[in-house]
């Protein structure tokens, strides 16, 4: 069967199923962002554009909506990167993480544009289903645990509400965090997949040789920066905490990749004793070895501790 026609068949199979069940809606983002790429990958730009109109017209005369394909962008950025024999995998990541960030941002913008009908109706929202929870919790009993705890409901309360304004406040980051995710999850499993068909060109690097590229961490100290100098609520200072909350599990990962690095170069009877130290030094000091390890990425990024960098450009 032509490519073509295999990838045509399994988008819109993939769409139909997304219309069907919304709830896995991100999981079939990713297959849908696959297909995608591998089409970028084998076909031609005009084959690539008609595949993605037809799944727009699918779900468009089905659902009625296109306001979930936002989801499918950076992948399709993707896929017309791929369409570049010359285009790796570094490359379409930037181009999928540039679009996820453009369009996560326009998105964002608007809903805050809409005051009272956009991010303080969430927080509503948010705010009711805790609150229809928390009558069902007081009615089953189960409640007098915290009682015992000499915590009263009206503590307990007052904290959850602060825990999802909090998070109401963090949702950029989180949106964000979503997004990259999303987008790298997509491109390394359509790398993998491109592989087993024969397609070599999205070659990714081994875990322990990933390195964050210096200029991030000017986005780190920005961040610190704002978080610093705002005032409690005001908007330099949400905007800088949002820019350290997407920017500490990035650097944790990378800080991750200095890690295995350093367990690929100890003797191979030292390895698995080291492993096991870690994971469980790992579970019962969570909070220090996060930090720790947030750190070993930021500073592995601006002092190339692995001594990974060339003149050549630096992939991501």
């Amino acid at each position: 069967m032509p490519a073509f026609v295999l990838y045509l068949i399994l988008s819109c199979l993939t769409c139909l199923v997304m219309i069907n069940i919304p709830s896995l809606m991100f999981v079939l983002a990713i297959i849908w962002g696959i297909i995608l790429i591998l089409t970028g990958l084998e076909t031609n730009k005009k084959q690539l554009t008609i595949i993605y109109a037809a799944n727009l017209l699918l779900l468009w005369f089905l659902a009625g909506t296109i306001d979930f394909l936002y989801i499918g962008l950076p992948a399709l950025a993707m896929a017309f990167r791929a369409i570049n024999k010359n285009s790796g995998y570094y490359n379409l990541l930037k181009v999928g993480l540039g679009t996820a960030v453009i369009a996560g941002g326009l998105l964002l913008g608007l809903i805050y544009l809409n005051g009272d009908n956009g991010i303080t109706q969430v927080e509503h929202q948010i705010n009711n289903y805790v609150k229809e929870n928390l009558e069902l919790y007081e009615n089953s009993g189960a409640f007098e645990l915290y009682r015992d705890t000499g915590m009263s409901e009206a503590e307990f309360e007052s904290s959850l509400y602060k825990i999802v304004h909090v998070m109401v406040q963090h949702m950029p980051a989180l949106y964000f965090l979503q997004t990259i995710m999303i987008t790298a999850i997509t491109l390394y499993l359509a790398s993998r997949l491109a592989r087993r068909r024969g397609l070599n060109r999205l070659e990714k690097r081994p875990f322990a040789g990933e390195q964050l590229p210096w200029q991030f961490a000017w986005v780190v100290i920005a961040g610190l920066g704002l978080w610093l100098t705002g005032q409690e609520e005001s908007t330099m200072r949400l905007i800088g905490s949002n820019l350290l909350a997407v920017m500490a599990p990035v650097l944790a990962y990378f800080g991750l990749s200095v890690l295995a690095f350093k367990l690929n170069n100890v003797h191979p009877f030292r390895k698995p004793w080291l492993t096991v130290l870690i994971v469980i030094t790992a579970i019962f000091l969570t909070l220090p070895v996060l930090i720790f390890l947030i750190l070993l990425g930021l500073f592995d990024s601006l002092i190339d501790y692995r001594k990974l960098r060339t003149d050549k450009e630096v992939p991501l």
